[in-house]
């Protein structure tokens, strides 16, 4: 008998503008990414976290540009995903 192994992979997927203004909708992503990466970076580092769209992403480090690094080192670790997807 074949023995699977499951990974579950937490993501985001939040709609912009949908449930509040656009700015709400980024401070809760902002939020949303930083509370999954620094747990990766501190007390789980198996964790794995992928951001659904690119424009999420993209002001969440205009927001908090101390994380570009440590983006950048997560991505290339494949902790940390970023999609192409892009939201208005």
């Amino acid at each position: 008998m074949k023995r699977w192994r499951f990974f579950i992979v937490p993501g985001s997927h939040f709609d912009l503008g949908w449930c509040s203004t656009p700015a709400e909708a980024f401070a809760y992503c902002d939020e949303v990414i930083r509370n999954g990466i620094d747990p990766i970076l501190s007390t789980h580092p198996g964790f794995r976290f992928t951001v659904e769209y690119a424009r999420f992403m993209w002001h969440f480090l205009d927001t908090y540009p101390d994380y570009r690094e440590r983006v950048r080192k997560l991505i290339a670790e494949s902790k940390l995903a970023d999609t192409a997807l892009w939201s208005r």
